[in-house]
């Protein structure tokens, strides 16, 4: 495993994240598979572990804290995200008032069992939630040695931009890989500001493989209806990328995370996975580089796509 810097923190990471959300953190899930998960990551040289406070019915970060109780190392980085709440009957409502991101930060603290949480992200945030208030209760927190970094979780670009232009956020976590070519100016213009990215979805969902259809399990069903659901004007553009299966003493995934990883301007990718085989497989993504015309057929093929969807759309 190969491990880069936060940006300008003092936090480093390894460039393979595990996500400890979705059906990893359910109660349908036997617990004893999703700590044999965490801890075959550890093994594996993994020290960041993505979560968040309402992920998984507010289940995944207590099971997160779980696991990562007994095998404690010093180098661990946890990172989980607040302004999600649940409400009744499991709904989720946004709530990035002052008191609720200090409720929930120290309801994170006790879930997993921390003293400081490393890394601190709003989840999913618009524009306008993004107060004086809010930030200064960030700041509080940070000075009381809460908090160690401050993020953002956010797939939308006008909140990346804004988060660009104000520069007082450590990191920005956005859907980052081979279907989201075009975030690639985005995160250059970060970086030139001296924000540390980290790539989420970076496998985009499995959207260029079949496997989505391979219907086996109660689980299978569960990421099909998610994707169908969450994916569906994605899963014809992951169709252009099927090559990416094709290539030899390397799987699809790899590809992608390799290809993520090519950016220098990303800190980790962060994928979430309920088989330990496939969570032992793509961690080898680390140490491979893709040959120079795999990255090339990458880019060019996202560029056709572009050329034929806009197209399409009378552009």
């Amino acid at each position: 495993m190969n491990y880069r810097c936060l940006g300008s923190t003092q936090l480093r990471l390894s460039e393979i994240g595990l996500g400890c959300a979705s059906y990893w953190g359910k109660e349908i899930f036997p617990e004893s598979e999703a700590m044999k998960i965490v801890h075959a990551a550890i093994d594996e040289g993994v020290t960041l572990f993505d979560t968040g406070h309402s992920y998984s019915e507010g289940n995944a970060e207590k099971r997160l804290g779980k696991a990562l109780r007994e095998t404690r190392k010093y180098d661990m980085c946890v990172s989980t995200k607040a302004g999600t709440r649940l409400g009744k009957k499991g709904r989720l409502f946004k709530d990035f008032s002052p008191q609720w991101i200090r409720e929930s930060c120290m309801e994170s603290l006790r879930n997993l069992h921390l003293d400081a949480l490393p890394i601190f992200q709003l989840h999913g945030p618009n524009c306008s939630d993004i107060s004086d208030g809010l930030m200064s209760e960030l700041y509080r927190l940070k000075k009381e040695g809460l908090i160690r970094s401050i993020g953002i979780n956010t797939f939308d670009d006008a909140v990346i931009r804004m988060t660009i232009e104000q520069g007082v956020f450590d990191l920005v976590m956005l859907d980052y890989n081979i279907l989201t070519q075009h975030r690639e100016v985005l995160i250059d213009q970060l970086a030139s500001k001296g924000i540390a990215c980290i790539a989420g979805a970076p496998l985009a969902d499995s959207l260029y493989s079949n496997r989505i259809f391979h219907l086996t399990e109660m689980k299978d069903l569960w990421y099909f209806a998610r994707s169908v659901h969450s994916f569906r004007g994605k899963i014809f553009k992951g169709m252009h990328f099927r090559f990416v299966n094709t290539i030899q003493d390397i799987t699809g995934a790899q590809v992608s995370l390799a290809y993520v990883l090519s950016n220098k301007n990303i800190s980790s990718a962060v994928f979430g996975t309920t088989s330990e085989d496939h969570l032992r497989e793509n961690v080898k993504a680390s140490d491979m580089q893709l040959p120079d015309d795999v990255i090339k057929k990458i880019k060019s093929t996202d560029a056709k796509r572009f050329w034929f969807e806009s197209a399409l759309n009378g552009i």
